[in-house]
This record gives C-alpha cells, sequence and structure tokens, in this order.
C-alpha cells in the first residue's frame, strides 16, 4: 500500500526540529538557516557556504552542488568557522524535490563549559538532540570528579593527621592516652607508663579523671583537669 503522507512545517517549527539547519542552492549560496546556527553567525543567509564553512568528512576536493549531493547517504561533518577555532556540526544532507540541499544536524561538543563558550545553551537544541543527554552526562561527571578530588584531599589530609598523632602516641618522651566519649580510658602509650607507673592493663576502662586524681592533688587543679576533659 502506497503511504501518501505528507508532513508540513513552517519555517519556526522546522527550526524547532533542526534548528541547525543549513539550506544551500545549486550555488551553494546559504538562501536559509536554523534559529541556532544563526546564533553563532548571524551573516550566513545570501553568502557563500565556503565563507563559513569547510568539509571535515568526508574529505572533497572540489566541492560543488552535484558532489555534495552524491553524499547524501553518508555522515557528514562540517566546520563553522569562528573567531579563534573551528566548531564541528555533525549531521547528513538531504536533496530536496525543490532541487535544494538541506544540512541537517548540530553541533558537537565536549562539555558543556564548551557550550557556554559559544553562548549557547540546552534551549538552543532540539529536545530530541542526543547531545543533551551526552554533555548531562559529562556535566555530572565534572562534578563527581571535583568532588572526588575534595575528599582525596580531605583523606590525605586525615591521612597525615594520623601519622602525626601515631608518632606523638607511640613516643616515649610524652605521655598520651585515649579516652571513650564517656572518659575512660581505653589505651596508653609507653611514655605514660613510663611517667606514671600504670601499665594498659591496669588503667584500660578507668575514668580519666580519676586515675590522675591522687591524695594529694588540689581541687583547683583538678577543677581545672575536669573542665579540660
Amino acid at each position: 500500500m502506497k503511504d501518501d503522507s505528507v508532513f508540513q512545517f513552517n519555517r519556526d517549527q522546522f527550526s524547532q526540529l533542526f534548528p541547525f539547519y543549513v539550506l544551500l542552492d545549486t550555488g551553494l549560496t546559504i538562501v536559509d538557516a536554523g534559529a541556532s546556527i544563526q546564533k553563532l553567525k548571524p551573516s550566513l543567509v545570501n553568502s557563500q557556504f565556503s565563507e563559513h564553512f569547510v568539509m571535515n568528512r568526508p574529505t572533497i576536493a572540489n566541492i560543488n552542488f552535484e558532489t555534495l549531493r552524491e553524499r547524501t547517504l553518508e555522515l557528514i561533518i562540517i566546520q563553522l568557522a569562528q573567531e579563534s577555532n573551528w566548531l564541528p556540526l555533525r549531521g547528513q544532507l538531504k536533496y530536496l524535490s525543490t532541487g535544494q540541499l538541506l544540512f541537517l544536524g548540530s553541533p558537537w561538543f565536549n562539555s558543556a563549559d564548551e557550550m557556554n563558550q559559544q553562548n549557547l545553551s540546552f534551549n538552543d537544541f532540539a529536545m530530541h538532540d542526543p547531545l543533551i543527554d551526552l554533555l548531562h552526562v559529562l556535566k555530572n561527571q565534572e562534578i563527581y570528579a571535583v568532588e572526588l578530588k575534595e575528599l582525596l584531599t580531605h583523606v590525605n589530609h586525615q591521612k597525615n593527621e594520623l601519622k602525626r598523632l601515631s608518632f606523638v602516641a607511640s613516643s616515649k618522651e610524652y605521655g598520651v592516652l585515649f579516652t571513650e566519649v564517656n572518659g575512660n580510658i581505653s589505651w596508653i602509650n609507653q611514655g605514660y607508663t613510663r611517667l606514671t607507673g600504670f601499665e594498659q592493663q591496669e588503667i584500660q576502662g578507668k575514668n580519666a579523671i580519676s586515675v590522675l586524681r591522687g591524695p594529694a592533688t588540689e581541687k583547683d587543679h583538678l577543677r581545672e583537669m575536669v573542665n579540660a576533659f
């Protein structure tokens, strides 16, 4: 059964679906272009294709209407001349019954920052464009990479602090004890044993304040120790 369905769009509707389209006549003059690509290059319409674009894929030695028409079933990558670089656009060519060539495609960016540098936003792309999803993924990866870098920096800082604490704790010169949240002693180093005479098994589980208090301990000094703990 023959399908005689015809799709008709006005210019604005078509530009919403393909905001980076480029329409060429037989002399390769740009007779029309999508809203978003004109945002990148306002001077496109009524100028020559070669003034703004070069072919990146496929390589064509002599670019004219017929050589482009022969490539309608291939992946086309053209590059738009910018002030300091070239912006690649990936898409395909379609030969129309009006005798014109239509390029349908969109720019290719490696990050959302590159898109922003071109003064474009996600609203400048068609909703069905897969590049939007890819840029979202890349942006999330950038965020995760920054967060991971910050986490590694924090972990390395903690690791260095633990090394320093381990050195002090294992030193015989200083008396060091570790307590639980309730103030009961969980560990002492050799320096603490040397200074106080207490062994680990004697003091473990006892309250730090009660161990530090002796018959000659003054109340004011004891109060200072309690406040410190």
